[in-house]
């Protein structure tokens, strides 16, 4: 009875230890769908542009939701921004049109994994690059 009492406290020490890393690995899944969320969209934008010959906006709206859709906001697609994470990209509302593509770096930070994780639109051609940064600044 006692060898058992011994096992079973052993397998709830390591349970316990491994329940923080379980939370971990569920943030840092959140925070990847996101953003593979976010260049999706970005990308279907930025084709429909070309191929339709029509304009389109993604607005960052204070760092909890990103829009993207047309000038007139008769279509819109809403991308809401993880728990945890915040968005910051240097201009409000960017361009996304057949002609041209305008240039930014969106920056996701998640606070809680201390991560950040960097895209950016080439000027002109819209690709998406993304670097991942080892740690974000605390606040």
């Amino acid at each position: 009875m006692l060898e058992t009492l011994v096992v079973l406290v052993c397998v709830c020490t390591v349970a316990l230890l491994a329940v923080s890393n379980v939370h971990q690995l569920g943030e840092a899944i959140t925070m990847r769908s996101f953003i593979d969320r976010f260049k999706t969209t970005y990308a279907q934008y930025e084709n429909k542009a070309r191929v339709f010959k029509r304009d389109y906006v993604a607005k960052n709206q204070a760092g909890k939701w990103i829009s993207f859709g047309t000038i007139s906001g008769h279509e819109s697609t809403i991308l809401s921004v993880p728990s945890g994470m915040s968005v910051s990209v240097p201009a409000q509302e960017l361009n996304i049109t057949a002609e041209r593509i305008d240039a930014a770096t969106w920056t996701f930070n998640h606070h809680r994994l201390n991560q950040k994780i960097i895209v950016t639109v080439q000027l002109g051609w819209g690709r998406l690059l993304e670097a991942k940064a080892t740690s974000v600044s605390t606040r």
